[in-house]
């Protein structure tokens, strides 16, 4: 299967580690597996790209969208919209794995315009104060 992982930005943070996890662990069973992050404005935004190229990856699994970012910018997320939806068009995964609030969102919205049927979004709800995170993935089907 081709599975895609689709993340916001790749510093060293619970969710990067989670995409590590689990794109290495779906990699060493014998999948294809491809990533992309947001922009990478500094080496700790490589941190990601940086750990899956020491476990093996091709720099052709790897993908960085210079408009995927954190900030709220409508003319920025119009563009990560076309550049996410061109790429999950071009390559036809069979799964797209969505983490982090942004990445989730627009990444669904591509997915649905390309026809694409099956995509997790895994959410995470983390307080500040506390070292207390929900996780919760959720499967959607259209």
């Amino acid at each position: 299967m081709r599975i895609l992982y689709i993340i916001t930005q790749g510093e060293n943070g619970g969710a990067q580690k989670n995409v590590f996890d689990s794109a290495s662990a779906i990699s060493d069973s014998g999948h294809e597996v491809f990533v992309v992050t947001g922009q990478q404005k500094n080496k700790n935004d490589q941190w990601l790209f940086g750990k899956l190229k020491e476990f093996g990856f091709s720099k052709e699994k790897l993908s960085v969208c210079e408009y995927l970012a954190r900030d709220i910018s409508l003319s920025k997320d119009i563009r990560a919209l076309i550049d996410l939806y061109r790429y999950i068009t071009n390559n036809r995964f069979h799964i797209i794995h969505l983490h982090s609030t942004k990445a989730g969102v627009l990444g669904a919205v591509a997915g649905k315009i390309s026809r694409f049927t099956y995509y997790i979004h895994s959410p995470r709800v983390c307080i500040s104060r506390t070292t207390v995170c929900n996780q919760k993935a959720i499967l959607h089907y259209s």
